[in-house]
Order: structure tokens, then C-alpha cells, then sequence
């Protein structure tokens, strides 16, 4: 995977924050709901080795939790791998197709995760614990496309077309500019280290 850190502001002006403090209202009630990523941190965790995505919730069951935020880790363990690309299938980031052909051809994929910004899933957030056994709201495995199935009736529709139309572009300008400056950034990084990630 290609992880890309970038250590500026997400569309609030808020420098991103792994540990989890500063300017970070948490989920709250466990539920299904429809979120976008608001910020990428791709040197994330103690071992700078993770993933970390920050989503804003824009809808979803229960009510009452909109605006408020879900962080979700991914870690490069082999194990971790369908997460991963359920969470990138869900993004859209890379494609069903492309996760066929890799696997077909026994070779990675490569991922660039601030492509994701701007995009639109759904998220099931649950209670499990956190590293020193409290309680905590997290996403595991409950990562769906805006399209799929489990996402019937979670979506925000109003939010949905105010950012384009969600018939033919679910993610609207904010997500093709954010994926057009992801994908600059990796043309660079690409020059830069002379094919060395491809």
C-alpha cells in the first residue's frame, strides 16, 4: 500500500490529532451510520506503522449523533487485509475488479488512502475494548459501500445531493478534487523515489 503522510488541516483547519485529544467529539451511541472522511493519517500509532481515518457522521440510526465523529484504525498486518479493502471497496478508492486481478495474480494492491477524502460510506459503530480494556465505540468489520445493502435507509439523501448528484456522483466536487490532489501527491511521490512503491 502506498501511505502518504500528510501532515496539514482537514477542511475544519484542525491539525489531525492520532491520540485522540484536542478537537474530537466521539461517537457516542453504538448504530449504523452514513459518515465522510474529514482527515487521513497514513504514519498513524505508536510504530507510525497504521491507518488512521477520521469520519464525520452525516446521518444514520440512531439519530442524534450527526457531527460527531468516528476514527477508525487500520493496521498493515497480513490479517488486517479484508478490512482494508472493505474499507477501500466502500471508499471506492479501488475497485472489486481490481482486488479480483491482484489476488489473481498473487500481488498487492496498491491503495492511496487520501483518496478517500470527501468520500461517503456507512460505518457500524460497536462496543468493544480499547488496548487497556475499557469500553469503547469502534468500527471492526461494519464497513459498507453508500450503494450497498446495509446502507438502505442510513444514508442522508439531503446530504447526499447537496454534495452532487447522488444518482450519478455520491461523492460530488468535494470528493473528485480531494482524489485529484491525492492522486498529484502520488504522481510525486512516484517521481520522486523512481518507481520504487509501484
Amino acid at each position: 500500500m502506498v501511505w502518504d503522510v500528510d501532515t496539514g488541516t482537514d477542511e475544519k483547519g484542525r491539525e489531525f490529532d492520532a491520540s485522540g485529544g484536542g478537537d474530537f467529539n466521539r461517537v457516542s451511541e453504538p448504530g449504523l451510520y452514513h459518515v465522510h472522511v474529514t482527515a487521513v493519517d497514513e504514519g498513524a500509532g505508536t510504530n507510525n506503522d497504521q491507518l488512521a481515518v477520521d469520519c464525520e457522521i452525516l446521518g444514520g440510526k440512531p439519530a442524534g449523533q450527526e457531527g460527531k465523529e468516528v476514527r477508525i484504525w487500520f493496521s498493515p498486518k497480513p490479517t488486517a487485509r479484508n478490512r482494508v479493502i472493505s474499507w477501500a471497496l466502500a471508499c471506492k478508492i479501488t475497485t472489486e475488479e481490481e482486488n479480483k486481478k491482484a489476488a489473481a495474480g498473487k500481488r498487492s494492491i496498491s491503495l492511496h488512502p487520501k483518496d478517500a477524502i470527501g468520500r461517503h460510506f456507512v460505518v457500524k459503530a460497536e462496543w468493544d475494548e480499547d488496548q487497556k480494556g475499557n469500553p469503547q465505540l469502534k468500527v471492526n468489520f461494519g464497513i459498507y459501500a453508500i450503494d450497498s445493502p446495509e446502507a438502505e435507509g442510513i444514508t442522508n439523501k439531503g446530504v447526499l445531493d447537496a454534495a452532487g448528484d447522488a444518482g450519478d456522483d455520491p461523492f460530488g466536487a468535494e470528493g473528485k478534487a480531494a482524489s485529484a490532489e491525492g492522486q498529484a501527491v502520488g504522481a510525486e511521490k512516484k517521481d520522486e523515489f523512481g518507481g520504487l512503491f509501484d
